[in-house]
């Protein structure tokens, strides 16, 4: 099966994680969950204008990956301190889906997984 980008996803059109923020990643149980600062592009919803002194339009959105049958997470989390202030952890620079599995990749590690289409959640519900 040929591999599919994210941005193929349902929800996913309208975002760009290679320029948006892992801020944390929740995976016990049967819960898998990225929180982020997601770039929102002009077509997404939720779209404003950036704020002065911002390239993108932020928002902190989650991505989650409902009834996960199993996955592998390598943890390379290391707090990346901003400008002004705030930590992440890196961008996602790659997440895609090949056959069953789930794939994303950046700074803060990587991911592999079995789950149902991930979903974007705007209401972000980390870690609750």
């Amino acid at each position: 099966m040929a591999t599919i980008n994210y941005w193929q996803f349902p929800g996913f059109e309208n975002i760009y994680l290679e320029d948006s923020y892992v801020l944390g990643i929740k995976a016990q149980g049967s819960v898998v969950e990225i929180l982020i600062e997601a770039v929102l592009t002009e077509n997404h919803p939720l779209y404003t204008p950036p704020l002065p002194g911002e390239q993108y339009c932020y928002r902190k959105m989650t991505i989650k990956f409902p009834q996960p049958q199993q996955y592998t997470l390598v943890n390379k989390m290391r707090a990346i301190s901003g400008i002004d202030g705030s930590i992440d952890y890196g961008n996602i620079e790659e997440f895609s889906r090949n056959d069953k599995e789930y794939y994303l990749r950046g700074e803060w590690g990587e991911i592999t997984i079995i789950s149902r289409l991930p979903v974007l959640m705007s209401n972000y519900s980390f870690f609750k």
